[in-house]
């Protein structure tokens, strides 16, 4: 991914998916060098970088080197708050203003999908038929691959 603008997005960062498993990975994966020239850090507790990097650290029991550190983007987001994800929109510009890959890794319950993925559309952060946007989910809310589209897309499968 070397010189591609990318962006990852994690919702549910302060907990034990993203904290524990997540970004140390990251970090280990890619050590100095990320394909993410952005990691957007995304919870509801009312924190800033480096209140978000402390927590990291301390709940994780991993040590950011500042590689890591300099990709970290803290955003406070409710998720049934729409202002919230038009004000992420905003900053993800300013960082990245070729629009490039976006990951949205939804590590939240599976109720949480749908009001996400709706208000990341109308923020205009995600488009479905973008082949630049991706979703990745902690965990299937249904059993096949047609009632999870059916759940995902409101077509109102079993």
């Amino acid at each position: 991914m070397s010189g591609i603008e990318a962006e990852l997005f994690i919702f549910g960062a302060t907990g034990d998916l993203a904290v524990k498993k997540i970004l140390p990975a990251l970090q280990q994966w890619h050590g100095e060098e990320s394909p993410f020239s952005v990691i957007w850090c995304l919870g509801r507790r009312p924190l800033d970088n480096d209140g978000y990097c402390d927590l990291v650290e301390e709940k994780g029991g991993l040590h950011l080197n500042r590689a890591m550190r300099d990709r970290l983007r803290y955003h406070r987001l409710e998720f049934e708050n729409q202002p919230t994800y038009d004000s992420l929109h905003r900053l993800s510009k300013t960082e990245n203003d070729r629009g490039g890959i976006r990951l949205f890794i939804l590590a939240v319950k599976p109720e949480a999908f749908v009001p996400v993925t709706s208000r990341l559309h109308r923020a205009g952060l995600f488009s479905r038929g973008d082949q630049r946007h991706r979703l990745l989910f902690e965990k299937p809310s249904t059993r096949t691959r047609v009632s999870f589209e059916a759940a995902m897309y409101g077509l109102g499968g079993q």
